[in-house]
């Protein structure tokens, strides 16, 4: 209220009808002006909706038990109807495709044909719909603006419409967030609803057509006047757009077109996933408990597939702030019991080589990734060079286990000879446990997890290589 479009739907969407009862024989009549926002027009019964306009108007008697009592002059046999003062710029009609059902005592919903043309002339046969009172100079011509469809039974369905926004011949269909165009022919006859018939499989034989219902049909429908159509469908120009809209559109866009470049240019870059200890620290225990990592989860790059690997490096050293001397990466590998493990580290060869080509002898799977683990070592928390690594050499993880809380976590990785034994490496083990030096632990090698979590207890005095342990294996370990 008292703003500029105070009134704007009274005068865009109401409109007038009166209800009237009228004594045959006596010189009496009662009537009620009402207004209304939309119309409910039958459908059952009806084949279009001109028939359901002569259905809203049609004339009731009243006579025998059901007389009228008038005032002044009893009981009268009357005749009761509505007609339509006026009709408003915008005609809403609801098409009642949803009823109750008495005999089967529920709510039912009616998929009956049920036409609806492109032009409604409401001023048809002589004004039958209008009131004595009615401005006969108003042409109450109608053009269909929108279809509104449900599409579905009375216990569910799907809601979209079809709408020419400026009233050309060009339909839309507006189904959630997916507008496409579409013709006359789908936004009027396709939702006319009543049964369809599937063609012919054989059509030399004289087989009879195989009908069933159509679900989908309009129930609400938006008409506009012809002579108010230039005054209600105005040009929209960017300044009637909030600009907080404007903004988000334009966003919008701006990411559309971003992603459109990014696919464009998806062949000519290599992504590359860098998992690191701390990855395994912050995943271990919480999101994942069997293998090392999630490397969605994990910082990826994009890089061209003609980088040098050294010039990658330079990244990894910027984004981790470690040298590049002193970063070692590591291939992972699919094992045959399919789990992933680091495999072995990339050789100095191999470093000198693109990005793309690295990616493409490491991966079988031949997706666009390259899947890397970064391994630093450190030493009063200052990144150090990375031990030489000999075949005899071994780069295992642990997690430790505890049973009481019951808690798994990642304590860190060792590299170990594969001739040494597990009782070498216990004193270590609780030193990163932070249990007391001689604390007794059992160890246990991390093996599959389909078709169910397999692990194997380790003799501490059996070596390393009798065990069959060897790069990236996992070993759990508890009190």
């Amino acid at each position: 209220k008292g703003t500029v479009v105070e009134g704007t739907i009274q005068q865009l969407f109401e409109g007038h009808h009166m209800n009237y009862i009228e004594c045959i024989n006596v010189d009496y009549k009662s009537t009620r002006k009402e207004s209304f926002y939309d119309l409910q027009l039958d459908v059952k019964g009806c084949k279009d909706v001109y028939a359901s306009f002569d259905k809203y108007v049609e004339v009731e008697r009243l006579e025998g038990d059901n007389k009228y009592h008038a005032e002044g002059h009893g009981l009268q046999d009357a005749k009761k109807g509505v007609l339509f003062i006026d009709f408003p710029p915008v005609l809403q009609l609801q098409l009642k495709r949803f009823e109750y059902d008495f005999m089967r005592d529920t709510m039912v919903k009616i998929n009956d044909r049920y036409e609806f043309p492109l032009q409604l002339d409401l001023d048809r046969e002589d004004g039958k719909y209008l009131s004595p009172d009615a401005d006969r100079s108003v042409r109450n011509l109608y053009t269909l603006h929108s279809v509104l469809v449900h599409s579905g039974g009375v216990h569910g369905g799907h809601y979209y419409a079809f709408i020419r926004p400026t009233l050309t011949d060009q339909w839309y269909k507006f189904d959630d967030e997916r507008v496409t165009k579409e013709d006359l022919k789908r936004a009027l006859e396709e939702q006319y609803g009543g049964e369809e018939e599937l063609p012919q499989t054989n059509p030399g034989f004289n087989n009879p057509p195989f009908k069933f219902t159509k679900y989908s049909n309009a129930y609400m429908l938006v008409y506009i006047r012809e002579s108010d159509k230039d005054k209600i469908i105005c040009n929209v120009d960017e300044k009637d757009i909030a600009e907080h809209l404007r903004v988000r559109l334009k966003k919008e866009q701006e990411e559309k077109e971003d992603k459109r470049r990014y696919k464009a240019q998806a062949h000519l870059f290599t992504i590359i996933k860098v998992a690191r200890d701390q990855d395994l620290k912050e995943q271990i225990g919480k999101d994942i408990y069997f293998d090392l990592v999630d490397h969605d989860k994990v910082r990826s790059f994009r890089i061209q597939k003609q980088t040098p690997f050294q010039q990658f490096k330079e990244e990894v050293a910027k984004e981790f702030g470690v040298p590049v001397q002193l970063q070692r990466f590591w291939i992972w590998a699919k094992r045959q019991n399919h789990t992933y493990r680091p495999n072995r580290p990339l050789t100095p060869q191999e470093e000198l080589q693109p990005v793309g080509q690295i990616r493409e002898a490491s991966n079988k799977a031949n997706t666009a990734e390259l899947k890397l683990f970064l391994e630093v070592e450190m030493l009063d928390e200052r990144p150090i060079p990375p031990p030489e690594k000999s075949k005899e050499d071994i780069l295992l993880f642990f997690k430790l286990y505890d049973p009481e809380k019951p808690e798994l976590r990642y304590v860190g990785r060792l590299m170990v000879k594969s001739s040494s034994k597990p009782m070498d490496i216990t004193g270590k083990l609780n030193e990163m446990a932070g249990f007391a030096p001689d604390e007794e632990i059992e160890l246990f090698e991390e093996i599959k997890f389909e078709p169910c979590v397999m692990c194997e207890h380790l003799d501490k005095k059996t070596s390393f290589r009798l065990c069959q342990i060897e790069d990236g294996d996992i070993i759990c370990f508890q009190k």
